[in-house]
């Protein structure tokens, strides 16, 4: 018979381990740009500390913002004419991505996934 590890007492105090890699930061993301690895990952969702309704990865070294998920309503879809495989501008960052997948997730809402186009794959 294997024993069961102790679980610590209630109220007992002293150092707790802490997971090597924070839940919401998956390892190995990397700038798209620069492909520096000082980036953060911020995950789609209202819960938790983060409140966001895109998701995206931020490089504190280039400055750039890559989005991976960015949400749309059902008007914006219409107006922009937006579709799989077309082409969605951030004129903020004067990027442009590719729309690889729409999926409709609500009664007025739909999610876009993206893929940057960088200056190398312009030019095909």
């Amino acid at each position: 018979m294997t024993q069961r590890p102790r679980r610590r007492a209630a109220g007992a105090r002293g150092p707790v381990s802490a997971p090597e890699h924070p839940t919401w930061l998956p390892p190995g993301r990397e700038c798209p740009w620069c492909g520096s690895k000082n980036t953060v990952f911020v995950q789609r969702g209202l819960a938790g500390g983060q409140e966001s309704r895109d998701q995206y990865i931020r490089c504190y070294d280039c400055g750039r913002v890559t989005y991976d998920i960015v949400a749309k309503n059902d008007r914006d879809i219409r107006i922009n004419s937006y579709r799989q495989g077309g082409v969605l501008r951030d004129p903020e960052f004067q990027t442009r991505y590719t729309i690889y997948r729409m999926l409709k997730v609500g009664f007025n809402e739909y999610l876009l996934y993206l893929r940057p186009i960088l200056p190398d794959d312009q030019d095909r």
